[in-house]
Order: C-alpha cells, then sequence, then structure tokens
C-alpha cells in the first residue's frame, strides 16, 4: 500500500526557503553544468560552459555549440529542477513559486553577466522550459500528494464494519 503525505498546518519559516530556493538554484545549474559537459563533450564542441549557461547569444539555432545550449537548458530543466522540486519541496501549490524564482534568479544572474537578453530564442527556450518544469512537477508531486494515507498498521475492510452494524 503506497504511503501518502498528510501535510497539517504550515508554519512560514522564511529559513527553510530560502535553504530551499538555494538547493534548488544548486541542483539547476548542476544539472545544466552535467548536460553541457555531456552534450559538448558528443558534439566536440569547444565553448565555454560559462558563456553557454549565462549569455544569450549563444541560444541561436546556427550551430551545434547553440542547439546544444537551447536543449541543454531544456532537458536540464525538465530532468533535474522537476526531480529536485519532488524531493525538495514536495508540495504541488508551491512548484511554481520556486520554479518561477529559480528562473527570475537566472534571468538577473544572465542580465548581471553578459547583458539584457535581446534574442528571442533566449526567452523562448527559458519561457518553455519554465512551463515544463512547473506543469510536470505540480502533477508529479500531487501524484504523490494524493495517495492514501494509511491511518492504522491494519487495514480495514468494508465488509466487516457494515456486518457488525
Amino acid at each position: 500500500m503506497a504511503v501518502g503525505v498528510f501535510y497539517g498546518r504550515e508554519v512560514f519559516n522564511p529559513w527553510l526557503i530560502g535553504f530551499q530556493i538555494l538547493l534548488m538554484q544548486t541542483v539547476f545549474y548542476s544539472g545544466y553544468v552535467f548536460v553541457l559537459l555531456i552534450a559538448d563533450r558528443v558534439t566536440a564542441s569547444h565553448a565555454n560552459i560559462v558563456h553557454q549557461m549565462f549569455r544569450y547569444d549563444y541560444f541561436n539555432l546556427h550551430g551545434t555549440t547553440g542547439f546544444v545550449t537551447c536543449l541543454g537548458m531544456f532537458v536540464s530543466t525538465i530532468v533535474f529542477v522537476t526531480f529536485g522540486l519532488v524531493y525538495i519541496i514536495g508540495r504541488a501549490k508551491k512548484c511554481l513559486d520556486f520554479v518561477g524564482t529559480l528562473f527570475l534568479i537566472h534571468f538577473l544572474l544572465c542580465w548581471f553577466y553578459y547583458g539584457f537578453p535581446a534574442r528571442f530564442l533566449w526567452w523562448l527556450v527559458n519561457a518553455t522550459s519554465m512551463g515544463a518544469a512547473t506543469l510536470l512537477s505540480e502533477f508529479l508531486c500531487l501524484r504523490l500528494e494524493l495517495r492514501e494515507i494509511p491511518l492504522s498498521g491494519v487495514p480495514v475492510e468494508l465488509s466487516s464494519v457494515t456486518s457488525q452494524v
């Protein structure tokens, strides 16, 4: 029998939220670096990983490096951010908040590193990744939240309860 999750009244804890945001950023950038390293190795690209992550002009479909950068962002978001949200945050109603915060911080870092992202493909890939991660993580968290919660160690059968009445 699957064990569900019961959430009582939650207490506002800004330290926990800050730590979760920091942990999600770490998961995102670690996953992004991992995917880019593998993809760059496979395609024999010699691009600078930091430039691929934070420079919007690397988001193009004219060459292998641009395609790898776009695909790396999408794959790392779907795989690492989605499962990070499920295991670190674990609440469907918080997924949009954390994904939005993650991408807002990424946007600000990109802006600080190279300037305001002026390429449409950068916005398209980031918006698509954000939407996909939000929907998939909400779906998976909701599946976990809706599991049956056992009330005791012994399952109660309905037929025995109704026959005693």
